[in-house]
This record gives C-alpha cells, structure tokens and sequence, in this order.
C-alpha cells in the first residue's frame, strides 16, 4: 500500500442477551452493581463510543456481541494512529500495524537517518499502540504487525542472500514474541518484472518465514498483500508456490488512478474495463475490481482471498471538469474520506468563499462518485474518491463471490464520521 504524508473464519456462536437484559431490568441498583462486581472485577476497557454504544449491557456482563461474518481487516498506519479513538473494534476481525521496516541486512529499522527514532518504529511502543491491542483482543479480533519493504534494492537485498533472510525471520519473530501478535502481513512491493531468482527467493522466504511462525506460535497468521494486476502480470508473487503456505492475499484493489496519474479518474473502479465489446477503447480502463476478483479467483481459494478497499481518494487540478480529464503534472494529491467529508459540508456554508460552485457525481459505469469545484484562484480541481455508495457495491461483490472478506485502507482515513462503520454493520453482520 503507497505510504502517504501501494476458507472464511468459522463462525462464532452467538449468545443471545435479549433474556439476559430482562432480567437486569428487573433487578434493582444494589442487584446491578452486584453483577458487575462479580462479573467484573476490574473496569472494562475503553473502547471507542461507537463501540460502547453497540452494546453496553454485553459489555458490563463481559458477554461478546455479534462478530463480522467475514473478514474485515484493518490497516492502521502509525500516522492515523491519534484517530484509533474513533474505532469500532467489534467490526474488525484484524487490525494490523503499519508497519515496520527492515534494513537491508534484514534487522529492523529502528534509527532514521538523522537519529531520531524510526517513527513506525516509535510509534509502536507508544501507549496508544498498547491500547489499541488491548481494545483488538478485548474485542476478539486478532493484531497482526506488517512488516514491509518497498523498493526494488530493498527486497532484492533482503531475499537473495541466504544470511539477510535468515536475519529477516529472526527479526519478524522477536518481534512476535515482544508484542504477542497473532499474525505478520508481508507487504513487499516490488513495482515491476522481477527476475527469476528474486522471485524464487522471496517465495523461499514467504515459505521459510511461515512455516517458522506456524510452528514456534500456534495459530500464527500469514498474509502477504499484493498488486491487483498481479494474477494476471509477472510480479514478484509465485501464488503456485506460495498460496499452500500462507492463510490469506490481500489484493491492494485500489490506485487504479494515483496522484501521479496524467488524467483524473477512480481510485478502485468497479467496473469499466475494456472488452471487446467496448463502444470506446479510448475511455474504458485497463482493469477493474470486478475483473481483479475474478482474475484471482481462478488462482487461489476463494477463502483466501480478501479484497482491499480505499478509505480515500485523490485529488488533481484539471484541464477541465469533465470525467477522465488531463491533470496538471505536480497537483496530485490524496484526499481522505474525513477530509471530503468535512469539504462537502463546508461547501454548504453561505459564508464559504473558498469553494465555488461544488458539484458531485456519479459515473455509472465505474461505480464510483467524484467531485468538481473552482477554487480560488479560478483553478478546476477534481477528487474522485470512494463513499458508502461505491463502497456498498463492492462489499456486495465480495458477499456474491464468497471471498474471505475484505480489508482497509486505512484505519484513520474516516475521522470521526460514523458512515463507513455503519456500511460495515449493515452488510457483514447479519
């Protein structure tokens, strides 16, 4: 996932509290505060509000409430990590931290290069890490550490000398150890064609790495994250050779369009990539969500498989307001849901002289929304990005095609605004 400032789970039985909750009712304080004492003789966690308010009664008797129905995996990078107050933790099976980096002789980067502390690094020893654990397990759900490497030298480093993948596992698993994870996610993002024995080695490593962790933590999770062309493109992953090691491929379904990007367009479009019976070459995509889960789906096990979703878009000045417009070179830049959220409403303020003429679409062909307004200084600027409607739809898919689940990115990208924990609920806990 591009760092900006890139079979299901068995279903958990349900306890229903509907009798339970009669029953209090009908006891008086003293009774009350009795049960709690004796169902708990420390003060729950502080969890989120959101969190709290799904359940209160389940939470003072220590009674678990409903739990997703698929995976729904959370990316949390340690600069969203001030957000964590915001989360809903019993709509997340996962919460991974992002992340950690190695050096190229496989131990951690801990120091940057002007003596500070790393701040993944830094960040994950902090208080609100710990917390944000706590409030995982308290709420069932599992923490997993990413660990990543995201250039080509890098990972080439890392993976062909035999001793720096040692190192790399020894590292990964003292790391495992120190925080009790119950899970790594391999985020090696190799942008191009790797050549043979790259490939072979990281394939070794992911093996290696695996078995390791399986054998020395029982119930340890592996999931690498992957590049949504990349069943149908030679990249660094040999899923043949490492799907029957690993429990889950994350699919990074999004940056379809980038900051970067000479026109402006989706983020994760759904739909919309070219066929042969395309009208107009010149304006369907080269890929789409829809043609990602089906292109894995004849690779790996559908219960492998889980879809990674955008919390964000980008936005571009533009040569013009219309859909697919050429960008200015250098304007690009990532626009998180919280942030369109808080320019939508501010947009309907009378006294807002900022923003001229604001409009919002929809392009029925990907599946996904966009906005055009003026800015001060008479430029077009244009953000194409994901809300509860495109998101819907995709969650749709991911139900329709019994995929594992789903996973964000990231944690944090929503604020405060209850949309997008709401969407969780209403389509994966049934």
């Amino acid at each position: 996932m591009e760092i900006t400032p890139p079979s299901p789970s068995p279903k958990p039985s349900r306890v229903h509290i509907g009798p339970i909750i009669l029953v209090i009712l009908s006891f008086t304080a003293f009774t009350l505060a009795s049960i709690i004492y004796l169902t708990r003789s420390t003060p729950p966690p502080l969890l989120s509000p959101l969190a709290q308010i799904a359940n209160p009664v389940a939470d003072i008797l220590g009674i678990n409430p409903k739990h997703p129905e698929k995976i729904i995996y959370g990316f949390l990078p340690f600069w969203n990590m001030n957000e964590s107050d915001n989360f809903n933790y019993h709509l997340l099976t996962h919460v991974a931290y992002f992340g950690l980096d190695y050096n190229p002789d496989g131990t951690i980067h801990k120091i940057s290069d002007d003596n500070t502390l790393e701040p993944g690094w830094n960040q994950l020893n902090s208080s609100q890490a710990n917390q944000v654990f706590r409030s995982t397990k308290s709420a069932r759900g599992k923490t997993i550490i990413v660990m990543r490497a995201m250039t080509q030298k890098l990972i080439e480093s890392l993976v062909n000398n035999p001793d720096h993948r040692q190192q790399v596992i020894d590292s990964t698993m003292e790391i495992l150890d120190q925080k009790n994870f119950d899970g790594i996610n391999i985020d090696f993002e190799y942008v191009g064609t790797p050549d043979t024995q790259t490939k072979n080695n990281f394939s070794l490593l992911v093996k290696q790495l695996s078995s390791v962790c399986k054998q020395t933590r029982p119930g340890c999770e592996v999931s690498i994250d992957v590049f949504a062309d990349s069943a149908v493109k030679n990249r660094i992953w040999d899923y043949a050779s490492i799907t029957p090691h690993i429990d889950y491929v994350i699919i990074m379904a999004y940056d379809f369009f980038r900051s970067s990007s000479s026109q402006a367009g989706p983020v994760a479009p759904l739909r919309g990539a070219c066929s042969e019976s395309s009208s107009d070459q010149s304006t369907c995509l080269e890929y789409d969500v829809a043609q990602t889960i089906a292109d894995f789906s004849k690779i790996i096990p559908a219960e492998k498989i889980i879809l990674g979703v955008p919390y964000y878009g980008y936005q571009w000045q533009t040569t013009t307001s219309e859909f697919f417009s050429n960008t200015y070179q250098k304007t690009g830049a990532t626009a998180t849901y919280k942030r369109i959220q808080e320019l939508l409403t501010s947009s309907k303020q009378e006294d807002n002289s900022t923003i001229l003429g604001l409009s919002t679409h929809w392009n029925d062909t990907t599946l996904t929304p966009w906005i055009t307004y003026t800015d001060t200084e008479g430029n077009i600027q244009q953000i194409h990005y994901e809300d509860e409607h495109s998101l819907s739809l995709k969650y749709d898919l991911v139900n329709q095609s019994n995929i594992a689940g789903i996973a964000i990115w990231a944690l944090g990208y929503d604020g405060n605004w209850p949309q997008l924990w709401q969407l969780l609920q209403h389509k994966f806990l049934k």
